[in-house]
């Protein structure tokens, strides 16, 4: 900084003379300022004679490094400034793209949410007729339901619906429940129209087509037909249904409209035995319990009334009873020829209801108990099973011309 010493006026340094009266200017001096009371100092002592602290002398380097790191810091303000307006204009752009995120984000829950009333609340939807069942599989889905609790006539309109577009399954179903009358009248007729429909074709339903020859067999919803019986049994059997196959058996077995065939029968009991299919396991113990089709086998008979018996098969159930009963194919047992005909008996087997009569009555197998006898020989009879008819005749007879109760009166007569 200069000044003129005649005008008293500043200049900077780019000037060397006064503008106003053209004196040479001098280098300004300027006074040092107390760093601790601020007051401007005249003498060039070391010490402020204001407040005696210490004049420390400004040095030119150090001015520039201090001028130097406060040029710097300000360069660092403006840098910080620009860092903040570009934060906030990416926050700003940002900000103009969140509408589009929330949308995206509301119609993801929203399609979230729809799926969870719709998929979870599906049925209730259905029962309240909010919305309907539209595709074959969830008609055929929403008919399964229903007749698994049976609302029947609920399940026939779904079924109808399903199989009216050609689903093989439902038009089997629907045959199924015209059939036995299931949520509507029985009609054979409509049982016949529906299992035809789902025989035939490339992809025939196996199951209709054992129906359909079911109701040939039996002249139901149609002419008796056992050719055609036995051509739908055909069909079915040579892709392997074990239900066809069995009842084919049965067919050549009993000679139901074609000539007796105890050889092929046997083939395709033991084709669907070994399927599992409980009938065809009982009805191959008799073969080889009779030797019918095959060497007769009383052992092994009794091995395929015993898989046969553990599903409930009752008639297996009975026959295995009658082996232990006379020791055939397995050693005389008669607590167990007792456990078998009584299972037999509980599911209602005229036959067992009078062997268990009988076992009873004589306590063979099990105590004697005459109140027992009694009671399944009733049942028996119920059963219309003619031995036990006329033994309860006859006890009831005796009773009254004796004056006994007939209980008491079992005890005096021998069947």
């Amino acid at each position: 900084m200069k000044f003129c010493p005649k005008c008293n006026l500043d200049y900077d340094d780019k000037f060397a003379f006064c503008q106003k009266c053209g004196s040479k200017l001098d280098i300004k001096q300027e006074k040092p300022v107390c760093s601790n009371c601020g007051q401007e100092i005249e003498t060039d002592g070391d010490f402020c004679p204001f407040c005696g602290s210490a004049i420390v002398v400004s040095n030119p380097v150090t001015e520039t490094l201090l001028t130097t790191s406060r040029n710097d810091s300000s360069i660092n303000s403006i840098k910080q400034v620009n860092n903040n307006e570009f934060a906030q204009n990416k926050t700003s752009t940002s900000s103009s793209s969140n509408p589009k995120k929330i949308i995206g984000i509301i119609i993801s829950i929203v399609a979230i949410a729809f799926c969870i009333l719709y998929f979870g609340f599906r049925d209730s939807l259905y029962d309240i007729g909010i919305i309907e069942p539209t595709t074959v599989q969830e008609q055929r889905y929403y008919a399964d339901k229903l007749f698994k609790a049976k609302r029947y006539e609920g399940a026939l309109k779904w079924f109808k619906k399903a199989a009216e577009k050609g689903n093989k399954l439902s038009q089997y179903n629907l045959g199924f429940m015209y059939q036995t009358g299931k949520g509507t009248d029985k009609n054979y007729k409509e049982a016949f129209k529906w299992f035809k429909k789902a025989a035939e074709g490339e992809d025939a339903f196996t199951k209709a087509q054992v129906q359909l020859a079911v109701l040939y067999a039996g002249g139901l919803g149609v002419d008796k037909n056992y050719k055609e019986a036995e051509k739908w049994l055909k069909k079915a059997a040579e892709q392997n249904d074990d239900e066809a196959q069995y009842r084919l058996g049965l067919v050549y077995y009993n000679e139901e409209g074609v000539e007796k065939n105890y050889k092929e029968a046997f083939v395709l009991f033991k084709k669907a035995a070994e399927k599992g299919n409980k009938g065809a396991q009982e009805q191959l113990g008799v073969c080889y319990m009779l030797g019918r089709g095959t060497v007769k086998n009383a052992e092994e008979a009794v091995v395929w009334f015993k898989k046969a018996a553990e599903q409930n098969d009752i008639q297996a159930l009975y026959n295995l009873g009658t082996a232990y009963n006379f020791g055939e194919g397995v050693e005389k047992n008669y607590r167990e020829a007792f456990k078998w005909y009584k299972k037999a008996a509980d599911m209602n087997h005229a036959k067992a209801q009078l062997a268990v009569s009988i076992m009873y009555k004589k306590g063979i197998g099990v105590e004697k108990n005459l109140s027992e006898s009694m009671k399944y020989i009733r049942m028996a009879a119920k059963n219309d099973n003619k031995d036990a008819k006329e033994i309860l005749e006859l006890l009831e007879a005796g009773a009254k011309e004796s004056g006994k109760d007939v209980t008491e009166f079992l005890d005096s007569i021998d069947f």
